[in-house]
């Protein structure tokens, strides 16, 4: 008889949810970062409420110094993006390049 109850065990909780590999659109003037719109239907929507554009005030996990983006939708290309800050921020501060990885939770 088979049993239902899972005897591995996670011993590592990686709680970067969103990973992403920067585009040279994210780093560009923009000043912009596209995030997967699935990403975001997981991982940010569920505990957001019903406001799509809202100000979040991002902490650097490294620096723990506290950012302000903008966080919206843009309809005309069905995507989600932090704006605001995003190129000063991190971008400049962290002198980002394309094909850097970045991770939010």
């Amino acid at each position: 008889m088979a049993s239902s109850v899972s005897t591995e065990r996670e011993l590592y909780c990686d709680p970067w949810k969103i990973k992403k590999t920067l585009t040279k659109s994210d780093l560009g003037d923009l000043s912009r970062l596209l995030i997967r719109t699935s990403c975001v239907e997981t991982h940010v929507l569920p505990f957001m409420g019903d406001a799509v554009k809202q100000v979040l005030y991002s902490k650097d996990g490294y620096t723990q110094s506290l950012h302000q983006l903008d966080f919206k939708y843009w309809p005309s290309s069905k995507s989600y993006v932090l704006t605001l800050n995003w190129k000063k921020d991190f971008v400049k501060r962290r002198n980002l390049k394309e094909k850097d990885q970045i991770a939010l939770f």
